[in-house]
């Protein structure tokens, strides 16, 4: 963006670059994927204090949506809680996780966007538990670095976005908590 080889870009924010502006779109809520063999699958929702380090699969280093996991729960992990694994195991994209998890290495945390692509089966619609309030969420953003040259362009864009996403992102009326945040506000 900032060397003019794009126009706008469609990014998990803030990013608080300077030069780089940033129009809020929607909160993508997180969801939890618990396969069928997991000691919480007949939970309705996921409570913070279910979430245990040695039972979560994340993505591997450098993706944010790792560090946004890691972020919002580490003040739900007890010092007794904390990752004791021989064997960590990552993954660079959330279908491996989903594979790993059904092989019965952990449950994950997913973005709601794409829980909504996953094959509609029966299965798959009991492996995705909602978590509690607040919802852990992320903010997803239209972002561009020289907005006097295209902004009605960007304008468009952004709005062609606000119009396809699912209601529930628009609403806005569920609680939820930024991956930037250190405090897990409770109810």
């Amino acid at each position: 963006l900032k060397k003019d080889k794009l126009d706008a870009g469609i990014l998990s924010t803030p990013l608080q670059e300077f030069g780089i502006m940033e129009e809020v779109l929607y909160q993508e809520p997180f969801v939890a994927y618990v396969p069928l063999n997991h000691r919480l699958i007949n939970d309705e929702f996921i409570l913070y204090s279910e979430l245990n380090l040695n039972d979560l699969l994340l993505l591997k280093e450098g993706h944010c949506f790792r560090n946004a996991v890691l972020n919002i729960c580490e003040n739900s992990f007890s010092k007794s809680n904390q990752s004791s694994k021989k064997v960590n195991i990552e993954s660079g994209n959330f279908d491996t996780l989903i594979k790993l998890s059904d092989e019965g290495f952990g449950m994950t945390l997913i973005p709601y966007l794409f829980a909504l692509d996953l094959k509609n089966e029966t299965k798959l619609k009991k492996c995705i538990k909602t978590i509690e309030d607040p919802k852990p969420s992320r903010e997803i953003s239209i972002v561009y670095a020289r907005a006097q040259l295209k902004i009605d362009i960007i304008k468009a864009l952004a709005k062609e976005i606000t119009d396809a996403i699912p209601k529930l992102l628009k609403d806005g009326n569920s609680k939820v908590i930024s991956p930037l945040s250190k405090k897990i506000f409770r109810k």
